[in-house]
């Protein structure tokens, strides 16, 4: 099987026809597809179930008659492998390609794109935060040189997200996968404030409680319902040079998605206590089920 952003070289014999395999192409991922062939070729991207369909799969994502250098992008329908077949078998001779396949992020973004992106998505969930909590978790992306939740500096390692978008389908999984990660970071700094340190298993349960609370819920429940499947969790930690604890493994995610908002509950006091002024103010207004007017009020003292 070849990986998305190598060249490859293809060769069909006469009245015959080859394929390349692109393995584990998430839903929605773009592929970009520049082809040059030594002459006239049939071209097709299919998924793999439709590979028994050949040669006129019903859902390909491209197939044409191809007779010098093409180039087209198209994102993929649904998440697995999926295949690229010269296909020669109207052809009297020999036929030969060269193509450079390019994965691009979720959505049809070119990995540039999603770079350029990332770091103002980030920096607007940092503000956004900062208007939430006591504290500014100062969140910015930013290049770490190797596949990382976090540098050194604390920066959020671009290549974490690349990857996770890479290897997580469906999208609202990779993106809770991020997001889970991030507030796992912020848990961290919310202890903080309180003067606790929290083991990484507390980490996550307050990772989840606040997502819960700041309206992160939906793409929590995704995440640990991605991290919980057999294999899914270690398979990513394990795309990690460093930090993946801040990925909960299959047992603590089926824990955490099991205890569902109780982990508010059990997170009440140190989450009023990272409560900024505004946002304690409109809790009070209309206390929601997790917590009391006492309580809050008491958190607005201080």
């Amino acid at each position: 099987m070849s990986q998305p952003g190598t060249a490859v070289r293809m060769e069909a014999a006469a009245g015959e026809w080859t394929a390349t395999l692109l393995s584990a192409v998430p839903e929605g991922a773009g592929l970009s597809v520049a082809a040059r062939p030594d002459g006239p070729a049939m071209l097709h991207l299919v998924h793999s179930d439709a590979f028994a369909e050949l040669p006129e799969p019903p859902d390909a994502l491209y197939s044409a008659r191809v007779t010098g250098p093409v180039r087209f992008e198209v994102a993929a329908r649904a998440a697995g492998d999926h295949a690229l077949v010269l296909d020669n078998r109207l052809g009297r001779e020999v036929r030969s390609m060269t193509v450079q396949i390019t994965a691009s992020a979720l959505g049809g973004l070119s990995p540039q794109a999603y770079e350029a992106g990332a770091d103002a998505m980030l920096r607007a969930v940092s503000e956004g935060m900062a208007r939430m909590l006591r504290f500014d978790p100062g969140l910015s992306a930013g290049r770490c040189g190797h596949v990382a939740p976090f540098g050194e500096d604390g920066t959020v390692c671009l290549e974490f997200p690349l990857t996770v978008m890479a290897r997580v389908a469906p999208r609202a999984a990779a993106s809770g996968v991020v997001l889970l990660a991030i507030f796992a970071r912020v848990a961290e700094g919310m202890a903080e404030t309180a003067g606790r340190t929290l083991d990484p298993e507390e980490r996550d349960g307050l990772a989840v409680a606040a997502m819960t609370v700041l309206g992160y819920g939906s793409p929590a429940r995704a995440a640990l319902k991605h991290l919980a499947a057999p294999g899914a969790a270690a398979a990513l930690r394990a795309e990690l040079d460093s930090g993946a604890d801040y990925l909960p493994d299959a047992d603590r995610a089926a824990a955490l998605l099991s205890a569902g908002d109780a982990l508010v509950e059990d997170w009440h006091d140190l989450l009023l206590h990272a409560f900024s002024d505004e946002v304690l103010a409109r809790i009070a207004e209309a206390p929601p089920a997790w917590t009391n007017a006492a309580a809050v009020a008491a958190a607005r003292a201080r």
